[in-house]
């Protein structure tokens, strides 16, 4: 196990620490329950100053040209591969995933990075239309959203939030990501990573919190963008509230648990009501 400090949650460009908290989100090992990573005080005036400090600072990260960005994210995957045995060992102490496994989902970020740069900025370049009427040429620009939320899931605590963060950045969209409660310490270390690349202020930030702070998240009428991984029966109660938001583009990608192997000297109610 890693050496690890709650820094707090990261907004503005700098980590900010939750004093007087009267709730709090724990981080236990799967593979021994009784054995707890950390405790992070959760802070429900921080999620109003993260989506602040995404609105603020978008205009400037939209104007940035795309190469610039895309700068950014190249220094992004190079410090992930920098720090993948700290985020490995992290993800499988907070998800019981395999080393080996949990090394793949790390290393797996680089091909992100690439794949996004490679398909990314091609679709969102300017291009002339051609003549749409005698005498008549067009062209089509596309703009950034705006500010978005990221919602993240436990199963895959790096690669799937990537999935989301990495294009909505390149496209000049700023963020708010939420990690899941179960994996609180590698999203820290996530935004810890943002931090070290000296992403401008603003332009990514991170709140712990749990499943009514994603509600909080979803319902603030600022955010231009949701995006969300996670089980099928959240994903219809994030739906309901972006339907009152109709301006906002929402992905949700929903799903169920897998099979389960339970031994003869397993509790079987337990895994079944994990189910």
């Amino acid at each position: 196990m890693i050496a690890f400090r709650v820094k707090g949650d990261y907004v503005g460009g700098k980590f900010r620490r939750v004093r007087g908290a009267t709730r709090k989100i724990v981080s236990i090992d799967p593979g021994d329950s009784g054995r707890r990573t950390a405790a992070f005080p959760i802070h429900p005036p921080h999620i109003d100053l993260a989506i602040e400090a995404a609105v603020e600072a978008f205009p400037k990260w939209a104007d940035t040209p795309i190469e610039e960005r895309a700068d950014y994210l190249r220094k992004f995957a190079a410090e992930v591969y920098n720090r993948r045995d700290d985020l490995a060992a992290m993800i499988s102490t907070e998800t019981g995933k395999p080393l080996w496994e949990s090394r793949r989902e790390v290393d797996m970020v680089k091909t992100q990075v690439e794949s996004e740069i490679r398909e990314g900025i091609r679709p969102v370049s300017p291009f002339r239309v051609g003549e749409v009427r005698f005498g008549v040429s067009g062209a089509a620009r596309y703009a950034p959203l705006g500010a978005v939320a990221v919602l993240g899931a436990a199963i895959s605590p790096v690669h799937l939030p990537c999935a989301h963060i990495l294009p909505a950045l390149l496209s000049g969209c700023t963020v708010v990501f939420k990690p899941s409660k179960l994996v609180p310490c590698t999203g820290q270390l996530l935004a810890e990573v943002f931090d070290e690349i000296e992403l401008p202020a603003g332009v990514f930030n991170m709140v712990q919190g749990d499943a009514e702070y994603g509600q909080k998240v979803a319902e603030d009428p600022r955010l231009a963008g949701l995006y969300f991984t996670g089980t099928l029966e959240a994903g219809r109660q994030l739906l309901l509230v972006a339907s009152r938001h109709p301006h906002r583009l929402v992905a949700l990608q929903m799903g169920g648990v897998n099979l389960a192997v339970v031994c003869a000297d397993a509790g079987l109610e337990r895994a079944v009501a994990g189910c």
